[in-house]
């Protein structure tokens, strides 16, 4: 688990071992604060090859604004070295990640994907799926696929284009 809100929005991370039943508060080896990711909320976290995934929220109010910071970073945390790692996942000058918080997220195979959430500063909540081919740092966004059966509408094969060609 990391990050949430209570009195203050946080960072930390911390680790259930089921063994001994208990929650482990997880210290971070980055010498580089850079990488650390902001406190956080409402953000998604998942497990991908020795690896913690972790997607967008928001963060600490900003007072001039009277709003919260929200964020559209995606970071990865190696559990070997317990430090957060710099990864580039931009969009190749395409459109930049939505910033969003309360999204569904999941892992499927090597891949990120993201559906809906609430983009604060926009005052708008999305309605589309979004994917990350996290072997290849490359969004696929817009490039999704999806063939339904017209007779049981629903979803028969949903395509995804080859991460090497975009």
């Amino acid at each position: 688990m990391m990050g949430g809100i209570g009195v203050e929005v946080y960072n930390d991370l911390k680790i259930y071992d089921f063994s001994t039943k208990e929650w482990k508060h997880q210290e971070y080896n980055n010498v580089d604060v850079i990488y650390i990711p902001d406190p956080r909320f409402g953000h998604k976290i998942a497990k991908w090859n020795n690896q913690l995934v972790c997607f967008a929220g928001n963060g600490e109010i900003i007072p001039k604004m009277k709003s919260r910071k929200s964020f559209a970073d995606l970071r990865l945390y190696n559990l070997a070295t317990n430090e957060w790692v710099d990864q580039d996942f931009s969009r190749d000058g395409k459109q930049e990640n939505k910033k969003r918080v309360n999204h569904a997220a999941a892992i499927m195979g090597g891949m990120l994907v993201i559906h809906g959430g609430y983009n604060s500063d926009e005052n708008y909540m999305y309605n589309q799926i979004e994917i990350c081919d996290l072997t290849y740092k490359k969004w696929l966004v817009g490039q999704l696929k999806v063939h339904v059966t017209k007779s049981k509408k629903q979803v028969e094969e949903v395509e995804l284009p080859n991460p090497k060609d975009i």
